[in-house]
């Protein structure tokens, strides 16, 4: 990862956080501007690279791609994006708390809150452990079926049938209902939370 990025999600975060008193005091649309327009197009994002990663991981599943070559290139693609994943799941977090210091009206506290909500229950939709990311799971997936020892490991179905295809359809799950379910939720809150605001 060059430094670039880093320097940029840096000034976003110094950004939104040193603004936040003053985006209050500027209305309720400061707060939208300065807020939760850029956590929605931070979120989108991130969600383009997940579907792209699980993209590219079912055509090295359809390459015959090996185990191993899937769990590293996952592995990369997870610490690629991990701290701006880390940071819009912070600001939600934050920013849902701040809710309490402001004069604001129920229903948009409530607005605020949902959405806060739906964008850090989006990292951990698609695990089935509570607080796991979407890359941790899948690489947990892929970890189980190398680990439990046969050669070929997606030719091994000693304990679950077919690793390979339980790990295609844990992808095509992902991709086709899991992730879009997720992401949508994100953007109806935002839907809400956008209307309350402007």
């Amino acid at each position: 990862m060059s430094i670039e990025p880093v320097t940029g999600i840096a000034t976003l975060i110094w950004s939104m956080i040193s603004s936040l008193v003053s985006g209050y005091s500027q209305g309720q649309k400061g707060l939208f501007e300065a807020h939760v327009s850029p956590l929605q197009t931070e979120l989108t994002l991130l969600h383009k690279d997940y579907i792209s990663g699980f993209v590219s991981v079912r055509k090295a599943l359809n390459e015959d791609a090996a185990p191993a070559e899937v769990i590293e290139f996952l592995k990369g693609r997870r610490r690629d994006r991990e701290s701006e994943r880390q940071l819009v799941r912070d600001l939600a977090t934050e920013l849902e708390r701040s809710k309490t210091a402001t004069r604001l009206s129920s229903g948009l506290r409530e607005a605020l809150r949902e959405y806060c909500e739906a964008v850090v229950a989006y990292f951990s939709s698609g695990a089935r452990v509570a607080g796991i990311s979407w890359y941790s799971d899948l690489i947990e997936n892929a970890e189980f079926h190398r680990g439990i020892g046969a050669s070929p490991v997606w030719a091994n179905s000693a304990i679950s049938g077919d690793p390979r295809r339980e790990f295609e359809a844990y992808i095509d799950a992902a991709l086709d209902h899991e992730l879009p379910a997720a992401f949508a939720e994100t953007t109806r809150k935002y839907a809400r939370l956008r209307a309350e605001l402007l």
